[in-house]
């Protein structure tokens, strides 16, 4: 007589679920990649990148082009993509997801996932410049009521200071 056979198995539905670590919703001079985590059970991780001012997606391989792709990285539960060629004052949002390992595989549901933008802002060009118009450099005052001047930068101003010194 024949043993009967036995099967042990798990019915796995749950979408898994990814995120992204570095860069979050910023501004940057430096940065050498995307990285992230993933669900325990991933199988491979993709991220869709795309830049704002021409609307195009990163493909790889340093090409960008105005076709959607998602593109694989390294890593699992702990996810990297290595990229430094970051354009000068340009806005990036970037969304990843996950496949699991299970037969069929499940995939993350991105389709309200808004992902992380962030500016990539470099030095020198990146660096805000402040002019103070009145009172003139070196000039000679018995009494300030105001003073007045500008400020630029190529992305965003988001405070100026002064410091007043009695001579």
């Amino acid at each position: 007589q024949t043993a009967p056979a036995h099967a042990s198995f798990t019915c796995d539905r749950t979408k898994p679920l990814s995120s992204i670590t570095l860069p979050v919703a910023a501004n940057y001079n430096t940065l050498n990649g995307i990285t992230g985590t993933a669900a325990a059970d991933a199988d491979f991780v993709d991220i869709r990148m795309r830049r704002t001012s021409d609307l195009k997606y990163y493909q790889g391989g340093g090409v960008w082009d105005a076709a959607e792709k998602w593109v694989t990285v390294t890593g699992k539960t702990s996810w990297s993509l290595a990229y430094s060629a970051w354009t000068n004052s340009e806005t990036y949002t970037v969304v990843s997801r996950v496949t699991d390992n299970a037969i069929p595989a499940n995939v993350e549901d991105v389709s309200a996932k808004p992902g992380v933008t962030f500016t990539f802002d470099s030095p020198p060009l990146g660096k805000p410049v402040s002019v103070i118009a009145y009172p003139a450099n070196g000039s000679r005052t018995n009494a300030l009521t105001t003073i007045y001047g500008s400020c630029t930068d190529n992305i965003q101003v988001s405070k100026v200071e002064i410091r007043i010194k009695d001579m």
